[in-house]
Parts: C-alpha cells; sequence; structure tokens
C-alpha cells in the first residue's frame, strides 16, 4: 500500500504548481481560476478540477477535487476514489529586470476516501518560476517545484497507520499562456514527477483564469 500513497501522487492530487495563477497575472488585481487537470503513474490516473482565487497577485487559495483509479496489479487490487486538497501560496519575491525569477511557498493537505480505506496527508512546498517579459501570443515560464510530505495517515476499518517517512517530490513543468477576454488568461501547464523514492509520473492541466 506504500507505493499508493507514494508522495507524488499526494503532489499530483493536491498541488499549488499545477493552480498558481497568481504567476500569470500581468497587474496586482483579485483573480478566479478553474483548473482541471489529469495526472497518471503506474496503475494510476487521476481526474481532478481546482479552482484557485488570487489575492492581489501575492496569495492565492486552491481547492481541488479528485477521482481517482487504481488498476489491479501484483500489489493491489482495483479501485476507485474520491479526494479533495487544498493550498495556500505566498508569492514572495517578485520579477526584476535583472533577476527575472519568482519564488512561492506553500502548504498542502490532502484527504481522499477509497472503497475501504481512506488517507490524508499534510506538506509543504516551494516553486520557482523563470518569468522573463514576452511581447509574444503565447508565453512561456518554465517551473521547478519541491513538495515535502512530513506526514501521512492510511486509515481501514477504524485503524489508522502514520507514516514515519518523510518524501520529497520534485516537479518540473512549464506554463504556456495567452490573453483571452482583456484580462483574462487560458494556461496549460503540462508537467512530469518525481520522488525521493524515484516513482515517475506525469500531469497536465488548463487554466481558465478570470
Amino acid at each position: 500500500m506504500k507505493r499508493i500513497f507514494s508522495p507524488f501522487l499526494i503532489a499530483f492530487l493536491f498541488s499549488s504548481f499545477l493552480m498558481s495563477q497568481s504567476l500569470y497575472l500581468d497587474k496586482e488585481r483579485f483573480a478566479l481560476a478553474i483548473t482541471p487537470s489529469f495526472s497518471f503513474a503506474e496503475d494510476i490516473s487521476i481526474h481532478a478540477l481546482g479552482t484557485s482565487f488570487s489575492l492581489n497577485k501575492k496569495l492565492d487559495i486552491s481547492v481541488q477535487y479528485s477521482s481517482i483509479h487504481l488498476q489491479e496489479s501484483e500489489d493491489q487490487f482495483a479501485s476507485k476514489a474520491v479526494g479533495i486538497g487544498g493550498a495556500l501560496t505566498l508569492w514572495g519575491l517578485k520579477t526584476q529586470e535583472d533577476f527575472p525569477i519568482e519564488v512561492a511557498l506553500s502548504i498542502l493537505g490532502s484527504y481522499a476516501n477509497y472503497e475501504d480505506f481512506n488517507s490524508s496527508s499534510f506538506g509543504a512546498g516551494v516553486t520557482l518560476a523563470y518569468k522573463k517579459e514576452q511581447s509574444n501570443t503565447f508565453n512561456t515560464i518554465p517551473l521547478i517545484g519541491i513538495s515535502f510530505i512530513p506526514f501521512t495517515q492510511v486509515s481501514r476499518n477504524q485503524n489508522s497507520v502514520v507514516s514515519d517517512d518523510k518524501n520529497f517530490a520534485f516537479q518540473f513543468g512549464v506554463g504556456f499562456f495567452t490573453n483571452v477576454l482583456n484580462q483574462s488568461k487560458f494556461v496549460i501547464e503540462p508537467a512530469v514527477s518525481f520522488d525521493s523514492s524515484s516513482n515517475l509520473g506525469a500531469s497536465l492541466s488548463a487554466s481558465f483564469i478570470f
């Protein structure tokens, strides 16, 4: 069961990396984003729909609902689950003309309810973005994310098991975005991810920022 809850999957489910719309805003303002996404790895696929609210291009508050599908394998039976999670993301260092890097700190939490057990987790993350002034119709922002998951708990039949493992997840992606309808944005973010146990996965999200 440990492989199911590897931290890179938790990062897929509830990561601010996919839903930090403050990064794409042109100026300080309030903004709302709707983000459908799809993630997959060995024996698992995840469909998710999230929403995120930006406060003056500095703080993102994100919530995400997920449908999780586990395929049958040597280690597990086929199973389905629903999950919900949230993130608070604070953008600190902003782009300067001679240093086009933006840095964000995030607090992440998740809960998933499977057919015969449930899980919860808590962690934190850092996102680095290379944001250089661009004047093209379609622009790009490379992203690097690092998440630390110190707490994971699995409960089955009223018995809980808390993992003592301290795990890291690493994500690499790029945001492709363009202006639509005045100040609104359309963003596509493909990403790959691996954790400290060398598990690999990939995800694709599309955000509409109003």
